[in-house]
């Protein structure tokens, strides 16, 4: 009848006790609840049988002592709540039954105190290891389990359709103990987010474990260090995103193997350095048969062995992204007489490669040199400053390229303004610029841009327009310094508030000041 009563029962004389609690296992601060039944030889209800309990901790401390009576149907319950600061470990509950008419009986049970830090937030059971809380039977598709910050010890499979969440990426922390894949991503249209993965062989692997499709999984926000292999190795897997992670210390990065259609969007790939490394690593994948292509966009690129490498595999789009300071920014390999072609660029913008010769004097942010990585692949329009992309509350994006460092960027939806706070990158720039993207559906007239409230040294407010954005570009003197750009007819509008202001307070003044005149 009970799920976690001891397969014991105690008899003597007439009585027979059994005892269980409501769960087998509790976190400090949890109610415990201890229950059963008193029945007599033949099964038969003891009603009203003193029943006295009690539970101690694994030091043998009584923290529960109590008694209770037992109802028609000869059941008992009892509960209390443990202290916030119990001690980790098992419990015993100690229970005995006596009533008029029987001797006194005796039964015990266990359970266990520990620090149940994993919670499924869709059946409200804790957990102590994210494994359990995936393997419990409880545990279904489409379910969402949450680890709280702390070290967990254990290499994860996720076999189930899951959200798997850490609290904080910078202190929720999967440690691998130096062996095996930190965690193992095995069914679609999952998610892996908010955690610290380190110190294993491969940090997470998205890789099918039988026949049929592996996809749409999504890993965002974590930190993947300290792998001897690679920080993400997606294998035989499709249109998986993997976005906003900072993958570091690991043989590769991410690498990318058998695989088509993925998105790798701004992500840190930095000091991969171990070995032959690389921060992407791409190899033959389906686009050389059916034209998939993987998307790489957006992401820092710095201080790596090797930036990307690309082996055997043709039609990746690589664009937006900052290569600063690889020792090889790119590599291609061609191998088996294939001639392996990648696009580099968007046909509009390509990427910052931080040892390209930078000459722009056609002043639109995009360099006049090309930057070839081998014959067959070059980026044809490089950038002459590292790209950045702003989200604004309305739902779209505003790119900036500059050769400035960009400290902040807001987005007045009110009055439809931009503004942008830069300073110097290196100590020797005296000239500065942005071209800047800026979507119609955002500010769609003509532009009026102010640093420190002074027109630009240089600006073209339209150096590219089409049906959905325009581009503009400008200059200035290097410094610490607020852009902002604001709509020309905003503009007008404003200045159109302030004229009206000084008119009215002009005519005001006028007034008071003719009824002070004294009479003739």
């Amino acid at each position: 009848m009970f799920g976690h009563s001891d397969s014991s029962q105690v008899t003597q004389y007439e009585l027979t006790l059994k005892v269980e609690t409501d769960r087998s296992c509790y976190r400090p601060g949890e109610l415990v609840e201890v229950l059963g039944i008193v029945e007599n030889s033949t099964e038969n209800a003891v009603e009203n049988a003193s029943v006295g309990i009690q539970v101690v901790d694994p030091s043998n401390g009584t923290v529960f002592l109590d008694i209770v009576y037992s109802l028609s149907d000869g059941s008992y319950n009892d509960s209390f709540r443990l202290h916030l600061a119990s001690q980790l470990g098992e419990y015993k509950a100690y229970v005995t039954a006596s009533a008029s008419g029987y001797s006194t009986v005796a039964n015990q049970t266990s359970f266990s105190v520990a620090d149940l830090r994993v919670h499924n937030f869709d059946t409200g059971l804790n957990y102590s290891t994210i494994q359990e809380a995936i393997d419990a039977p409880e545990t279904l598709n489409g379910h969402t389990i949450f680890a709280e910050k702390g070290t967990y010890y254990e290499l994860v499979v996720v076999n189930k359709t899951l959200s798997l969440l850490g609290e904080d990426s910078d202190t929720t922390i999967i440690d691998g103990n130096g062996t095996g894949t930190v965690v193992s991503m095995q069914r679609s249209n999952s998610l892996l987010t908010g955690f610290a993965i380190r110190n294993g062989s491969t940090g997470i692997r998205i890789s099918p474990q039988s026949v049929g499709a592996l996809e749409n999984i999504t890993i965002r926000q974590n930190l993947i260090a300290d792998q001897t292999g690679s920080g993400i190795s997606v294998f035989g897997s499709d249109n998986n995103r993997i976005v906003n992670n900072t993958v570091m210390n690991c043989w590769a990065g991410i690498s990318l193997s058998v695989a088509a259609s993925n998105i790798i969007r701004r992500n840190v790939i930095a000091h991969n350095t171990r070995g032959i490394s690389s921060g992407l690593l791409i190899v033959m994948s389906y686009s050389l048969v059916s034209g998939w292509r993987n998307s790489i966009f957006e992401n820092l690129i710095t201080e790596n062995a090797c930036g990307i490498n690309i082996t055997n595999l043709e039609g990746e789009m690589i664009w937006h992204n900052n290569f600063l300071e690889n020792t090889v920014q790119a590599y291609v390999l061609q191998q088996y007489q294939i001639n392996v072609t990648n696009v580099w660029d968007d046909g509009i913008e390509g990427n910052y490669w931080s040892d390209h010769s930078l000459i722009d004097t056609n002043r639109d942010g995009i360099s006049n040199i090309e930057y070839q990585i081998e014959t067959s692949n070059i980026d044809r329009y490089p950038l002459m400053g590292m790209f950045s992309s702003f989200s604004t509350p309305v739902g779209c994006n505003v790119n900036v390229i500059s050769n400035s460092t960009i400290e902040d960027f807001d987005y007045f939806e009110s009055n439809g303004t931009i503004r942008l706070y830069v300073s110097n990158a290196t100590s020797n720039q005296n000239i500065g610029f942005c071209r800047i993207c800026i979507p119609h559906s955002l500010m769609n007239e003509t532009y009026q841009v102010t640093i420190n409230g002074m027109e630009p040294l240089y600006a073209d407010y339209q150096i590219r327009n089409n049906e959905t954005h325009t581009w503009i570009y400008f200059e200035y003197e290097h410094s610490t310094l607020e852009i902002v750009i604001v709509p020309e007819l905003a503009l007008q509008i404003i200045t159109s508030l302030v004229i009206m202001a000084m008119t009215a307070t002009t005519i005001a003044y006028r007034k008071r000041h003719c009824r002070s005149l004294p009479s003739a």
